[in-house]
């Protein structure tokens, strides 16, 4: 049995996380941009 997203999940906290429109080389280095 999976994890199934309901449509009205709450996701508001993703417009207010402190990373939104950080670049993501930031957090990931790896990848070598």
């Amino acid at each position: 049995m999976g994890i199934i997203a309901k449509p009205d999940l709450d996701t508001d906290w993703k417009d207010s996380s402190n990373c939104l429109g950080v670049d993501p080389d930031l957090f990931f280095p790896e990848r070598g941009a």
